[in-house]
């Protein structure tokens, strides 16, 4: 029983890993798809990517699909709770949103509809918008709530646990401004001049990722542990 759990428990953190990975690389590559590949300017936000001059990119819609596959799979691995499902399902299908429906964008013809929901352009983008606001909002919960758990349940907190938690939240703190900034530039229609959406998505990606990898165990790692206190840690007891 405790070889399944251990077995288990490296599953979670490779999980974690490749969910953290792939978070990070989607806007370096959306990137360099667009100037290198494509030859066009600096994108205003990642989903341009994956819709530029008319085609679609299997960048983000890729990515998207192998971050909401391993969610899924460590949910079903480890969930300390219905709550904690439910949050990480609306965080997949808000994440699904943003790559089925196009957000707004001068490489964009309009057809009258686009997108899996054949919607027009102007409530897909809509759509898109709230998707994203919906995933990386529910990411957020799911960072600051959840990830910390496991240490906490196991009672007194060694060092390295209290570390691993201050990054959690600093993590989502920084993703708390980056979405407020994200959703001040859609009210305001987009006027500010510089590819905030790009910026904010970048940096919530990226903060979102590193906190996936801490998570999985590749960064700050437990140290001078016994078995039992890391399986506490890890939360065998539920």
């Amino acid at each position: 029983m405790q070889e399944k759990y251990n077995d288990i428990r490296e599953y979670s953190f490779l999980f974690f890993r490749i969910i953290g990975f792939t978070a990070i690389i989607i806007a370096p590559l959306s990137l360099l798809s667009t100037m290198l590949f494509h030859g066009l300017p600096f994108l205003m936000s990642i989903s341009e990517g994956a819709t530029i001059i008319n085609r679609v990119s299997m960048i983000l819609p890729g990515c998207i699909g192998i971050i909401s596959a391993f969610t899924l799979m460590q949910m079903k691995f480890f969930a300390y709770n219905k709550l904690e499902k439910t949050l990480v399902v609306c965080m997949v299908i808000g994440f699904l949103v943003v790559a089925v429906q196009p957000c707004s964008s001068p490489y964009i013809e309009e057809y009258g509809t686009v997108g899996l929901l054949l919607l027009s352009m102007y409530w897909s983008n809509i759509i898109h918008t709230m998707g994203a606001v919906i995933g990386f909002g529910a990411m957020i919960f799911w960072i600051l709530f959840y990830f910390a758990k496991g240490d906490k349940m196991a009672g007194k907190q060694t060092y390295i646990q209290g570390k691993r938690d201050a990054w959690y939240g600093a993590m989502g703190f920084a993703m708390t401004i980056m979405l407020a900034l994200f959703i001040l530039d859609f009210l305001v229609d987009h006027e500010i001049e510089y590819p905030i959406v790009f910026i904010t998505e970048f940096f919530m990606l990226t903060f979102g990722g590193v906190a996936c990898l801490i998570r999985g165990r590749l960064f700050i790692k437990d140290k001078g542990q016994t078995e039992d206190e890391i399986n506490i840690a890890e939360g065998s007891v539920r």
